[in-house]
């Protein structure tokens, strides 16, 4: 590799430029990727958990995040240098690997669903609710052993808890699937996401709703900052 082929600091310094001003929630979102530690437990919290993300530097062979991040009152400056897949031949792939870089960072994983305190106690409340109106359903009930049916008599089968049950699960499906067609738009109109991601996306906030929702949200919003700065300029 010739040295006519490495990134100048004016180039690199214009593409963090570029990045940490018109690109904001993809930095956050890398600079959350690129923290070594478990991020999955608590991801919900992990997206809040750091603020001022930055990129500081490009490289053939990778890109440094830098950002604060915060432990209840107790904050640290931290700084990480991402290696790329592949050690790039020359200046012009940065873009296409810093998109990659984008879609990877934003793109779910569906073990968030129950590797998450508040996910898995959403998503659990649902699958039991489901659960109960699928065993107390008349199609059901004549196939189920005796012992069960008495269960369902204890939990309330024949009284208005069956209804309420019903009832509590149906706006709680109705309205997860409202969140789900809106970060729907936000993940292909303001993330720019791919279709794989999108629908990872939907799914988490299908199963549980707002807690998923409030993450995409803070990613969109990062970006307005900027656009109000630019309405105000103009």
């Amino acid at each position: 590799m010739t040295e006519s082929n490495e990134i100048s600091a004016e180039v690199s310094a214009r593409i963090c430029s570029h990045m940490n001003d018109g690109h904001a929630s993809s930095v956050h979102a890398m600079a959350i990727a690129s923290q070594k530690s478990d991020v999955t437990s608590n991801y919900n919290n992990n997206w809040t958990s750091i603020k001022n993300a930055q990129m500081t530097s490009v490289s053939l062979k990778s890109y440094k995040m830098s950002y604060v991040k915060c432990d209840e009152d107790m904050c640290s400056t931290e700084e990480n240098d991402v290696p790329f897949d592949a050690v790039l031949l020359k200046p012009a792939g940065v873009k296409p690997q810093l998109i990659a870089e984008h879609h990877k960072a934003l793109t779910p994983k569906l073990s968030w669903m129950v590797t998450d305190q508040s996910n898995f106690t959403v998503s659990s409340f649902l699958a039991l609710g489901l659960m109960y109106c699928a065993l107390t359903s008349a199609a059901i009930e004549p196939v189920l052993p005796d012992d069960m049916i008495s269960m369902l008599i204890f939990l309330g089968k024949d009284t208005n808890t069956k209804l309420y049950v019903e009832r509590l699960v149906m706006f709680t499906l109705f309205s997860h699937l409202l969140e789900g067609f809106f970060v729907v738009y936000l993940c292909k109109s303001k993330l720019k996401v791919g279709n794989l991601a999108t629908s990872k996306w939907f799914l988490l906030v299908l199963a549980t709703g707002f807690c998923t929702t409030r993450t995409l949200w803070f990613l969109v919003r990062l970006d307005k900052p900027k656009i109000k700065e630019d309405a105000k300029e103009k």
